[in-house]
């Protein structure tokens, strides 16, 4: 009896290989493209910011506080700005990267080790695992305690200063009057010495008065008004003018103004030192507080890799 001939039994159909993640997106990449928007407008917007409040000054009595605050701002948005666009970029090549890498990892796995499409022959590459982003570290917490940094960087440079004497927030000194003062319309005389010669200025109160109506008379020579050089208060008064005297003697300082008025003759040396110690104060707290930005951007730049990064050094073992 004859038998049909027997077919050896056919394979089974390997499933095929997964398909692999789509190429990335940049429209899609988080942070958006937004944020680099955001970023370069912070110094144009703190620039127009300033323009319109110096605008204002001109009809309007603005603080002295709005003032520094627009230079403080415009200051702070050039490294403000630089951080917010680089981290943008380096988050955005960061995530884009790792998309990249995953794709070509379940492209090259489908095709087995080894092969001309796979990577060298050599253990494989671990598979990522899979952990949720509540759990990645360093934590997003520590986004938040990023922006403390350039207030702890100023707070250190005015503990500095005050430990070092030269902190103008801290200043009780006053200036030594030199001559009697005057009560809206009079007179007085005083003796200016010679070490006095280019350290007078004349005080005026309260500090809000605009005209003044002294004339000074010597029988030999006249002190003259100068510029004022340095912007400085004493208890309720203001200094007006610096004087220019040319030679020591006894002079007569005779005013003219409202009852309210008062007028007095007193050093400047104080008012130049305080503004000497206002400039370092400045200055000192733009250095804290760009160096504190500086440190802020390195350290969001940090935490951002660092998360970015937290799978593969876990599939790693790192």
């Amino acid at each position: 009896m004859n038998h049909p001939p027997e077919y050896p039994a056919m394979a089974e159909t390997p499933p095929a290989p997964p398909a692999p993640p789509p190429e990335p997106d940049p429209k899609t990449v988080r942070p958006g493209r937004l944020w680099y928007w955001i970023g370069g407008s912070l110094l144009p917007a703190a620039l127009l910011f300033t323009v319109v409040v110096l605008t204002l000054t001109e009809w309007y009595d603005v603080p002295f506080w709005v003032g520094l605050i627009c230079i403080v701002l415009l200051v702070l948005s050039v490294p403000a700005s630089l951080g917010i666009v680089i981290t943008t970029y380096a988050v955005r090549a960061n995530r884009m990267a790792r998309t990249r890498a995953e794709r070509a990892r379940v492209i090259n796995a489908s095709h087995g080790y080894p092969s001309p499409m796979g990577p060298p022959v050599g253990p494989p590459v671990p598979r990522t695992p899979s952990i949720p982003s509540a759990d990645v570290r360093p934590r997003r917490r520590w986004f938040l305690v990023a922006p403390l940094i350039p207030p702890v960087f100023v707070g250190v440079a005015l503990l500095l200063l005050s430990l070092f004497g030269m902190n103008t927030f801290t200043s009780s000194e006053t200036p030594g009057p030199r001559s009697d003062v005057v009560e809206g319309y009079g007179s007085t005389t005083f003796v200016v010495d010679s070490e006095d010669l280019d350290s007078l200025g004349l005080y005026v109160s309260p500090r809000d008065a605009e005209e003044v109506t002294c004339s000074f008379e010597e029988s030999y020579t006249l002190i003259r008004f100068a510029e004022r050089s340095v912007g400085h208060s004493w208890d309720d008064r203001r200094l007006m003018y610096s004087l220019e005297v040319s030679s020591p003697g006894e002079y007569t300082m005779t005013c003219q103004g409202p009852s309210e008025a008062s007028y007095v003759v007193a050093e400047t040396r104080t008012a130049h030192e305080d503004d000497r110690r206002g400039a370092t104060t400045f200055l000192s707290l733009m250095a804290g507080a760009g160096l504190g930005v500086l440190a802020m951007i390195a350290t969001v730049i940090t935490i951002g890799v660092r998360r970015g990064t937290y799978r593969e050094r876990m599939a790693r073992g790192v």
